[in-house]
This record gives C-alpha cells, sequence and structure tokens, in this order.
C-alpha cells in the first residue's frame, strides 16, 4: 500500500460500500447566514471571503485531505483514506445563482431543493478530489441584504453529525474574521496544498476498544427466543433503486423559532424525557394514526448516540465514531396512542413512556462500554465478511426499520468579531434518503441561542410523500414552528 493510502478502518468500509452501491450517499450540515455587504458587487465579496475561510477551514481539519478510495474484493483491498497531494476550489465548491422573493416559503423551498440535489450526488474520483463539498446559495431580500446558504456535504466515512458541525464551527469563525481582517486575505492561495505531515483520519477501532478483554461477561445475549413471533413492523415500501441515476432524495423543514424552542425544552422537563425522547413520542404517535392501520403491526425508531466520550475525539474534530440503538414500539402501544385525543394528559403519558425508554436503553448502552461491555453493533459489522453480497441480499428483504432520528442536541459556536457582515441564524443537519434501513430521516439540530431546525429526509419511492408532507405539518402545529 502507498505511503499516502491507509485502511479506512471499520466505519469507512463501511461507508464506503453503501456509497459504491448508491445506498448511502452523504451526511450534511448546512449554515444559515444573513449577509450584509459592504460593496458593489456582493457575489464577489462573499466568495472572496469563502475562499479565504475555507482554505483555513481545510488546515485545521485533517479529515478533509483524503479521498476515500472503495476497496477491491479481487486484489483482497479494503477501502482506504488516500492523502491528496492539493485540493482544488473548482472541485469542492458550487455557486448557484442568486435568486430574490420576499416569501421565506420560496426560499425554504429552494432550500430544501438543494438539499435533495447535493444528497443525490456520489463523490467521483476519490484518487484526486476529497470525499466532501460545499454548496453556495445566495437569496436577494428587499433591503438590500441576503440569506446566504453554506452546505457542507460529506461521505459520512469522514464525518458524522457532530463533525460536519465542528466544520461548520471553524468555518464560521474563519468567514467572520475574514470580513473584518481584509488585509490577511491575501495569504491564502488556491489551490490548497495538502502538507505531507497532515494527520489521518482517526477510525473508532484505533480510538477505543470495541471487544475489550472480558467483554462477553458484561455483553447481553441478543439472540432471538426461538419460541417468540417477531412482530411485524411498519417500513415504508419495498427497498427499491433501480439505477444508481434514478435515486433521488425528498426533503422537508421544520423550523421551530429560538422563543418556541424553550417552551419544547419545558414540555420534555415536565414529562421527564429529553428532547429527543420527546421527538420520539411525537413523531411514534404521528405514524400510530397516519400510517399503522393494522393492530398486528409496530413500528422501529433508530438512534444514533456519539461514542466520543469512550473515543476521546474532542466536538472541534471531524471523524465517525457513532453507534446506535434500534427500540421497537409494539402494536399495543400504538392501538393505545390511536385511542387517545390528540394534545391529552393521556397521549402525553404514552409519549413520556415512548421518551423514557429512549433514555433508558441509550443509558443502558453507555453504561454497559464504560464498564468494559464494548460496542455490540460494531463488533457485529466487524463479522461481515463481504458488505457488498450482504446488502444486495438485503435489497431483497423488507426493511428493518421505520425511521432514524438523529440529534445533534445543542451546537455552541465559537466567539467571533461582532462586527461581521454575516450573522449565522441556524444550522440544518440532514441525511440522503436511505435506500436500505429506515425509510424516514428525521435530523435535528439547535443552533445554540437560535431556531431547532429539524430536517425530514428520504428517498423518493421510500416512503410516499403524502406520509411525510403529513408528519412535516403534525410537527409543525406541535412544536409551534
Amino acid at each position: 500500500m502507498e505511503s499516502n493510502t491507509f485502511p479506512a478502518g471499520l466505519l469507512g468500509n463501511y461507508y464506503s460500500v453503501r456509497h459504491q452501491l448508491g445506498l448511502y450517499r452523504s451526511c450534511a450540515v448546512t449554515s444559515l447566514y444573513s449577509f450584509h455587504p459592504r460593496t458593489p458587487n456582493p457575489t464577489h465579496e462573499l466568495i472572496s471571503q469563502l475562499q479565504h475561510a475555507l482554505y483555513k477551514t481545510i488546515e485545521k481539519h485533517p479529515s478533509l485531505s483524503y479521498g476515500l478510495l472503495p476497496g477491491s474484493k479481487s486484489r483482497n483491498l479494503p477501502a482506504r483514506f488516500k492523502r491528496l497531494s492539493q485540493i482544488s476550489w473548482d472541485d469542492l465548491v458550487s455557486i448557484s445563482s442568486p435568486t430574490a422573493s420576499r416569501d421565506v416559503q420560496s426560499l425554504e423551498k429552494r432550500i430544501c431543493e438543494e438539499l435533495g440535489a447535493a444528497h443525490e450526488q456520489l463523490f467521483e474520483d476519490q484518487e484526486t478530489k476529497p470525499a466532501w463539498k460545499i454548496r453556495l446559495l445566495m437569496h436577494a431580500m428587499e433591503d438590500a441584504s441576503y440569506k446566504v446558504s453554506i452546505l457542507f456535504i460529506a461521505n459520512h466515512a469522514i464525518a458524522d453529525g457532530l463533525s460536519c458541525a465542528a466544520f461548520q464551527r471553524t468555518l464560521h469563525e474563519q468567514l467572520s474574521l475574514a470580513t473584518v481582517e481584509t488585509g490577511e486575505k491575501s495569504s491564502v492561495q488556491w489551490p490548497y496544498t495538502v502538507p505531507a505531515t497532515v494527520g489521518r483520519p482517526i477510525a473508532i477501532e484505533d480510538a477505543m476498544q470495541i471487544s475489550p478483554p472480558g467483554y462477553e461477561s458484561i455483553s447481553p445475549n441478543t439472540a432471538p427466543r426461538t419460541d417468540e413471533k417477531e412482530e411485524k413492523i411498519w417500513a415504508g415500501n419495498f427497498p427499491n433503486m433501480p439505477t444508481i441515476e434514478s435515486y433521488k432524495t425528498l426533503v422537508l423543514l421544520v423550523t421551530i423559532p429560538p422563543e418556541q424552542v424553550q417552551r419544547v425544552l419545558e414540555t420534555s422537563r415536565r414529562l421527564k424525557i429529553t428532547v429527543t425522547g420527546y421527538l420520539h413520542g411525537l413523531i411514534a404517535s404521528y405514524l400510530a394514526r397516519a400510517v399503522v392501520t393494522s393492530d398486528q403491526l409496530g413500528l422501529k425508531g433508530c438512534t444514533p448516540y456519539s461514542l466520543r466520550k469512550f473515543s476521546k475525539l474532542p466536538l472541534s474534530e471531524m471523524a465517525n465514531h457513532v453507534a446506535f440503538i434500534a427500540t421497537k414500539w409494539d402494536a399495543e402501544l400504538l392501538s393505545k396512542i390511536r385511542h387517545t385525543r390528540e394534545k391529552s394528559p393521556e397521549e402525553e403519558a404514552l409519549i413520556a413512556t415512548i421518551g423514557s425508554q429512549i433514555t433508558r436503553e441509550i443509558s443502558t448502552d453507555l453504561n454497559r462500554i464504560e464498564a468494559g461491555g464494548g460496542v455490540p453493533q460494531l463488533r457485529t459489522a466487524e463479522k461481515i465478511v463481504d458488505w457488498g453480497s450482504y446488502y444486495r441480499e438485503g435489497m431483497s428483504a423488507e426493511r428493518s426499520e421505520t425511521y432514524e432520528l438523529s440529534n445533534l442536541g445543542v451546537v455552541r459556536m465559537n466567539r467571533v468579531p461582532q462586527d461581521s457582515c454575516l450573522k449565522l441564524d441556524g444550522l440544518l443537519f440532514s441525511q440522503c434518503g436511505m435506500v436500505f434501513g429506515a425509510p424516514i430521516g428525521c435530523n435535528v439540530a439547535n443552533l445554540e441561542g437560535g431556531p431547532l431546525v429539524i430536517s425530514l429526509t428520504w428517498q423518493e419511492g421510500g416512503v410516499e410523500s403524502e406520509v411525510m408532507e403529513g408528519l412535516q405539518k403534525f410537527l409543525k402545529n406541535r412544536l409551534g414552528a
């Protein structure tokens, strides 16, 4: 193996195969800004600042200097990270033509369309290009200001959701500095030359023990009981992707303003559950009424959680250090929900039950890892020898999950100069619609002091659009969006 390439590790291999097959393409965090230009040419002004800030951001995050080469079965090679020699601005950044509208809905619609289009793209030519991209959108307002959206789209192998937020934190800091320190901007020159000494992306198995000595005595027995009949779940439509090119991601947004975020927090505290648990309860409540028409069907929700506490990866750094729980809501619980009135004390009690179960299961996982039980989900993944065959077989079976709820929580930014012409209004976390796995994606980010934004994502055909539009309307109503 060449000196500038090295194995991408367990999750690198996992996401490389999913990417090759077109099953999972990217995750993203988008920063939403208000821009008050100081020159007669706003587009040139903003691009100049972004060129400077992006260069500085790459310097601070080693993972951004790598491509992801696919594995080769015939050559017995795993997926590999490749350190690039240089990074071209044109390979990274696409700039959409500025648009104008008084209508907030039209701006939101455009962001959703751009996110969908971004999540449909595959990362190509990884020998010479990195495993991430930027999209820049500008939307002219009536008062000569602009709404600016900067999409950071990454291969999940190099970045989990918190990593995408870390990228935007650094970029925000560098953009703010670039707008007030004009003399410094001449010090960067594209293309970016990658130093030979740049750090490597850190694989999860290199940062913590997935199977520590004695883990068998701590890990649960996950083998199913042979005398127990597995309850069927509602999981959208059968997996379907005729060609890689025909894939389409759709996106809807729910934006909860800061004053309503406080109310959501208060409700969660009153029910003695987390915001993540509360959102699980609301999603289950909606789906129980909207799609689960049979008393024989349950739901299954997937909740990713961070392993950084154990891998010692700081919040400021980029990698994919994530595990997850999968939680079943049985038909009996869903029937109880259907027989309660929306917003009634009875429904609230059931939402609290769901939220408490989520907290309990995540706490159990974290306590098990702390006690030396390792990470069972990653151990299971380690045992899969041929991911390609695994996924091809999976495409001929029904999905095993209903939805994924991934919450980045409150994202805090670094302190920046107050006189910047760019003001950060919010952050938006999103993922591509999943072909294999949960048909419904619910991705959450809350900028500290700002809005809480939920993106609802799905593969076209994975679930009916009416179901997703109904979920958006339901969440807006219940959360005060």
